[in-house]
């Protein structure tokens, strides 16, 4: 069995959530502090690397009240 990482925002997931998809990127809030992202099935090492920095934009943009 596979163990999933777990990480919980220190802020409410929903805006969060709201700007991924606005950028692109599917994800769901699970808790109110835990998003899930839906990746493909397959994906590539650059699609890896622009969701992270996409993911990064977001949470400082949300993280600052933007």
């Amino acid at each position: 069995a596979s163990k999933r990482a777990r990480w919980e925002l220190d802020r409410d997931a929903a805006p969060v959530v709201v700007a991924l998809r606005e950028g692109g990127l599917l994800a769901n809030a699970t808790a109110k502090t835990v998003v899930r992202l839906l990746p493909p099935l397959v994906v590539e090492a650059a699609h890896v690397d622009e969701a992270v920095g996409r993911i990064d934009a977001v949470l400082g943009r949300v993280g600052s009240g933007q």
